[in-house]
């Protein structure tokens, strides 16, 4: 990804305020791409490198790419429908071609945040509800989603 000059500046900030501008971005009273750009796995790691970079540090934040980020995940658990804790990453998997298409952040619920994914969060600013895009489970665990079956991830580092 690509920082902008905001994203830049964001990196000389404390910790606490790193928090904090984390949690905006979370909220949507700030947009992800005002500080940086990429694509949605580059915006959610983004949030999650403020949260705690520790896990995520500057040199990955400038080193890593796009579809890359998913290989950053130390563990994924199927989504059920139930409620998604504020701030987990999101992955959204298509069986048909064995690969991740899209990732987003939970903001809480079964609401999430992400850019250039259409139906599942085009506008960082607009959360979507995953139960109204996906509409119900399939008996396989799958969802229907632009005629074809994915799986939906909730991942961490």
């Amino acid at each position: 990804m690509t920082l902008t000059p905001k994203g830049y500046h964001a990196e000389m900030f404390e910790r606490r305020q790193k928090e904090s501008l984390a949690n905006d971005l979370i909220l949507g009273l700030k947009d992800v791409q005002d500080y940086m750009k990429g694509v949605c796995y580059d915006a959610v790691a983004y949030v999650l490198h403020l949260q705690n970079s520790a896990d995520i540090t500057y040199t990955d934040v400038i080193n890593t790419n796009s579809n890359d980020w998913m290989n950053t995940f130390s563990s994924r658990r199927e989504w059920t429908g139930a409620s998604i804790p504020e701030g987990t990453a999101v992955g959204f998997y298509r069986t048909i071609s064995g690969s991740f298409f899209h990732a987003a952040l939970a903001t809480g619920g079964t609401r999430v945040r992400a850019i250039n994914g259409l139906t599942l969060g085009a506008g960082w600013i607009n959360e979507v509800n995953l139960t109204t895009a996906l509409g119900a489970r399939n008996e396989d665990g799958t969802y229907n989603h632009d005629r074809t079956k994915i799986r939906v991830y909730l991942m961490s580092l």
